[in-house]
């Protein structure tokens, strides 16, 4: 979960790179249309990161069974 949670991140990155307002008007109405989109999955591709990461590290502590 970690790992694809770490490479949806830079997958988000790399997309926000590629559509950032150059020269062009074309590429500012692309940047202005998906960035909060692409903003609010960085977030969550970072929540997931940790929340994977918190499970990878205490799984076994978060299910461990007393009998």
């Amino acid at each position: 979960m970690t790992v694809f949670a770490l490479l949806a991140q830079d997958k988000v990155r790399t997309l926000q790179e590629l559509i950032r307002g150059g020269t062009f008007a074309e590429s500012w109405v692309y940047y202005k249309k998906y960035h909060s989109f692409q903003s609010a999955l960085g977030v969550v591709s970072l929540l997931l990161a940790i929340a994977g990461t918190v499970i990878w590290g205490y799984g076994d502590l978060l299910l461990s069974t007393h009998f």
